[in-house]
This record gives structure tokens, sequence and C-alpha cells, in this order.
């Protein structure tokens, strides 16, 4: 819901270049020996590569070191260039085996071993994402960016980092393993956006984007007046509001996820009462060492328990819900 620096996220690949720059070198090597056998399938299933499909992996093996890292805007640039090779006619018509093609080359990238691991190697994700900070899900802010997943060899469940590809890895397998179209997700939201565009850029440079979210929660205040005279939690009417704030309701139903979280909302309104000015100023001196006039970040995310820079609403669930509620209210500035 609000977009972090292209920076950032460049900073976090450095800390992580060795590791990176590894599994380019073995992905490329698989690329080349595909190449050089350039057949998908086994047995009866085994068909040779059409000529689409190789002129495909010729480019993505050259492009492979700068796709990984490459920006949105780069990303864009390359997305023509595939598009050209195999168009999406091709990639979608159910009489050719691009889906073959495509699940064979997913494989090879790596995506899955870097998210879930294997017995040989850890996931890789988990560790990246948190040097990013992002601990929750990008498009709702409602639940941690985790999935619980049965092992295949094992009878277990274990919880695994989630991502959605912005641009979908079954039309795009090319940028499957690209960090610039990787976006943290928890599964129900990843599940209801499927290869669906939405109109939001998670990794950004332009500042406005960055300090600000172009969404907004808000109580209604016809049921906000009404509460304070009623209390009752069903009653009260949140809101979503923004630019593509309709493209998101319909996408991952951002309203029915919130309406949910109406006693929350009640608790914030109550707060809203309790920790009046005059009373945060005396716990303010009476815990003047905690919660002095240089820590009043610490002492208003005590308050409202989350974060309240609208930049961390990534490191914790129902962050941004909390920060719309409590500014609305007067409760943090």
């Amino acid at each position: 819901m609000i977009a972090i620096h292209n920076k950032r996220l460049l900073a976090v690949i450095d800390i992580h270049q060795s590791i990176i720059e590894t599994h380019i070198a073995i992905v490329s090597s698989k690329l080349n020996d595909w190449l050089n056998k350039p057949d998908v399938g086994t047995g009866e299933k085994s068909r040779k590569l059409s000529k689409r499909e190789i002129v495909y992996l010729q480019l993505l093996k050259c492009s492979l070191p700068f796709l990984v890292k490459a920006n949105t805007t780069e990303i864009q640039q390359f997305k023509k260039q595939f598009d050209r090779i195999i168009p999406e006619s091709y990639r979608k018509d159910k009489a050719n085996k691009f889906v073959r093609f495509k699940d064979a080359l997913i494989f090879k990238m790596g995506y899955s071993l870097l998210r879930t691991g294997n017995k040989q190697r850890d996931a890789f994700y988990p560790y990246f994402y948190a040097d990013l900070k992002i601990k929750t899900c990008v498009y709702c802010n409602a639940q941690l960016a985790v999935s619980v997943e049965q092992h295949a060899d094992e009878d277990k469940k274990s919880a695994k980092f989630q991502l959605d590809h912005f641009l979908g890895k079954a039309e795009y397998p090319c940028f499957s393993i690209s960090f610039f179209n990787l976006y943290p997700s928890c599964g129900s939201c990843n599940l209801k956006k499927g290869e669906n565009p939405i109109n939001f850029e998670l990794y950004s440079g332009d500042s406005a984007k960055l300090e600000k979210s172009d969404f907004a929660f808000k109580i209604d205040k016809a049921s906000l007046a009404n509460y304070r005279v009623n209390p009752i939690d069903r009653d009260l009417k949140i809101t979503f509001e923004g630019k593509e704030a309709t493209n998101f309701k319909a996408a991952f139903d951002i309203q029915g996820v919130y309406d949910t979280q109406k006693d929350l909302a009640a608790e914030i309104i109550q707060k809203s009462l309790i920790y009046n000015k005059s009373y945060k100023e005396v716990l303010k001196k009476s815990f003047s060492k905690l919660y002095g006039n240089k820590n009043s970040i610490q002492f208003n995310r005590l308050i409202i328990g989350s974060y309240t820079d609208p930049k961390d609403i990534h490191k914790r669930p129902m962050s941004k819900f909390k920060q719309d509620i409590s500014r609305q209210l007067g409760l943090i500035e």
C-alpha cells in the first residue's frame, strides 16, 4: 500500500551479492545445457524446442545477470523484447505447448528453491526480505507474507515465504527471479490476483509514492458519531479510499477483509478518548527516560500497538489501518 525506494532494494541485493551471483551462474549453466540439448519433457512426451523458444532462451541467457537486478522500467523494456519473440497469442494458445516450456524454465530458474530451499540448501528469500524489512502482504497489509505448505516428501507442514510475481510467471517465466518483479504477499491476495495486472508500483524512486500511501482507511463520520452514543462495534462503517481504491477492492476484497476489523477500530476510538493530550503529557513526564520529547515516535507506537511511520507499514500486519484510524481520531499526529 506504499512504495519502497529502489535504492533500498538495490542495497539489500548488494548485501546478498555473493549468493545471487552464485545462483545466476547455476541458472546460466542450466540454460546453456538446455540450449545444447534443445528439448523439453521426457519419454513419449518429449519434444524439440521451437525456434521461438530457442531464441527466447538465448536472450534470457545473455540478459540474465542484468535481468535479475533490472528495475521496473528496465523490466518493461525487456518485456517488449520477450513479447516480440513469444507473443501473447502464442503463450495463450491452448493448442501449443508453451505451458510445458514455461514449467521447465521456471524449474531451471530455481524460483522454488530460492523460496523454500531443500535438504542441501536453506531458503533464500526469507533472509532477503527480512533485510528489506518486509513481513506483511504489500497488497492488503492485513496478513503476514507467508503460507503454510505440505512437504512433498515428508508428513509435515511448514510456513513458507510467499511472493507474488507482478508480471505473472505463467506468462513471463523470464522474470520469475527478477527482484523488482517480486512482491511479498499473503496466500490469499496472491491467489486472488493470479495473473491479473494491478496498477501498483512497490519499488519506486518517486518521493510522493515513498512518503505517503495513495490509500487511506477511515471511519465514516456518521457511524463514528453513532458509536460514541451507542457503542456497538458492528455498526461502525469502515471506508477505504484512494485513486486506485476501487481496483484494489475488486482485486483483493480489501473492504471485505477490513469489515472484519470493526472491533479493532472500536479499540482505537476508545484509546482516543482515554489518551487525550493532557493524559499523554502526564505519561511522558512520568516516564521521561523512556518517552521524552526525542522518543515521541516510540510513545505513539506504544499507544496504538504498531508502527506509526507510513514507511514502516510493511513491518507489521494491520499497521496501515491502525495508523490511518489513529490519525483520523487525533490519537497520533
